[in-house]
């Protein structure tokens, strides 16, 4: 068995890895082969591993508050706000999770929301959700949740526009 440098878990244990080829490099110290990577996995798929049982059974939330609005208007403060008051649990951003096809897919109507809900539910299950771009899909989501409460954030549009200057750092 070789004893390497393994995860941080809060406190300063080590891994030992099994069955994995040492090497030596250019300063005379040995390394695992592959370990930092190897382990570097391994660790994202078990903190993943509640996740994953979560997402596989999730099922949409039947009466959600969904929070709509421009980007950088405030949605993510009122959201939080409304999770911590009410003690539950919040979906925040759900696109920043996937690729920008995804969300062009359903702007120009090459998929439908419908069908992206089915296909990510968990996204779907918390009692609240924030996502600004859904602000498009009003509609469908009242067609799909009729029993969802919506959250309009409306914002004064100078206050809006600096708000974005200031995250991109242009000035204006």
């Amino acid at each position: 068995m070789t004893r390497a440098a393994g995860l941080s878990t809060g406190s300063e244990e080590r891994a030992t890895v099994a069955h994995m080829p040492e090497v030596s490099v250019q300063d005379g110290t040995t390394q695992a082969f592959g370990f930092r990577r190897r382990a570097a996995l391994l660790w994202k798929r078990m903190r993943e591993a509640p996740y994953v049982v979560r997402r596989r059974f999730a099922r949409p939330h039947p009466a959600p508050v969904i929070v709509l609005g421009n980007q950088k208007s405030g949605t993510t403060v009122i959201a939080a706000l409304l999770a911590e008051s009410a003690g539950c649990a919040v979906t925040l951003d759900i696109f920043f999770r996937f690729r920008r096809p995804v969300l062009a897919r359903l702007l120009t109507g090459r998929d439908s929301l419908d069908r992206f809900i089915r296909r990510h539910p968990y996204w779907f299950s918390h009692p609240i959700i924030k996502e600004p771009s859904l602000t498009f899909f009003h509609d469908d989501l009242r067609r799909l949740f009729p029993s969802a409460r919506f959250v309009f954030i409306v914002r004064d549009p100078r206050d809006n526009i600096r708000s974005i200057l200031n995250r991109l750092r242009l000035p204006g």
